[in-house]
């Protein structure tokens, strides 16, 4: 195949490890991660505020 200078060309997608992470995704995990670690801090802090310990 011949290529000249008015070929659009094709695009392959890019072979992808299982392993491997896009942007999106980390963005998704980091988030998610985050959001457990409030909700963990969340409950401690009313389980503290009904023992009478909160400061």
């Amino acid at each position: 195949m011949e290529v000249v200078a008015s070929s659009k060309g094709h695009r392959h997608a890019r072979p992808r490890h299982e392993e491997e992470e896009t942007v999106g995704e980390h963005c998704v995990i980091d988030g998610l991660e985050e959001a457990t670690h409030d909700q963990m801090l969340e409950a401690r802090r009313e389980e503290l505020e009904q023992e009478g310990e909160i400061l």
